[in-house]
């Protein structure tokens, strides 16, 4: 039942930061790939990511509690890098960015030692 919730949220989510999108902003969605550090590990990724071009934010949805996380952002082409921390346990997390155009990496870490990273581009 609370995946079903959760997933009903997620989806929720997802559809209001896209109506919220104008046609001089874009959404883009940032895709995960896990490194794990630990011998347990979910059937799937239990984060979502976007990114928002009308508030240069990163939207973080946390399928399920994965603990406390780092998060770190940067730009390839300026090496700017934004540190931040989320508990998970919310469900979800905004993240600020400067917007500037470039690659990006984004990288959450869990307090397992888990790793997932994303790429995404800022047009």
């Amino acid at each position: 039942m609370k995946r079903k919730i959760l997933t009903f949220i997620t989806v929720l989510f997802s559809a209001a930061i896209i109506s919220n999108a104008n046609s001089s902003s874009y959404i883009v969605s940032i895709k995960f790939i896990k490194h794990e550090h630990t011998t347990s590990s979910p059937r799937n990724i239990p984060i979502q990511a976007l990114y928002n071009g009308d508030d240069n934010s990163i939207y973080i949805n946390f399928a399920h509690n994965i603990g406390n996380t780092e998060i770190i952002i940067t730009n390839y082409s300026t090496g700017e890098v934004v540190y931040d921390s989320a508990d998970s346990s919310n469900g979800q997390a905004v993240i600020q960015t400067s917007g500037t155009p470039g690659d990006y990496l984004l990288q959450i870490e869990t307090e397992s030692g888990d790793c997932y990273e994303g790429e995404f581009t800022v047009e």
